[in-house]
């Protein structure tokens, strides 16, 4: 074995003791990476939380916009209801003042007749 010379204990120590600062320094950089992805996490999950809430209210906004819409469309069924009752009353009424105005013409020609038959009596 010439030319070879075992480490010695000495030697091993000091790699080994080397090696072991290299593994914490790189464990404590590790570490310190996962506390900023945990805190980018929690930003995150922190505006996703906001925007689900944000949605939340949108979708209770589009549901009163919506029982408004179908409150105003029984509204204007009603009205659009009540119009035609209306519109079919005052037909009603309309051919009701005509026969009474067909009535009160003939009744006034009678009278005119009676008048006249008694004048010439």
């Amino acid at each position: 074995m010439t030319g070879y010379s075992s480490p010695n204990n000495q030697d091993l120590l000091t790699t080994l003791v080397q090696a072991t600062a290299e593994l914490v320094q790189s464990n404590a950089e590790l570490v310190q990476s996962n506390k900023q992805q945990n805190q980018l996490l929690g930003t995150f999950g922190t505006t996703i939380d906001a925007f689900g809430l944000k949605i939340d209210a949108i979708a209770d906004q589009i549901g009163k916009l919506s029982e408004s819409i179908t409150a105003l469309n029984l509204g204007l069924g009603e009205i659009k209801e009540t119009t035609r009752q209306q519109a079919e009353i005052a037909k009603t009424q309309a051919e009701t003042a005509k026969t009474q105005a067909e009535t009160a013409k003939t009744q006034a020609e009678n009278v005119a007749q009676l008048i006249t038959r008694l004048g010439s009596k």
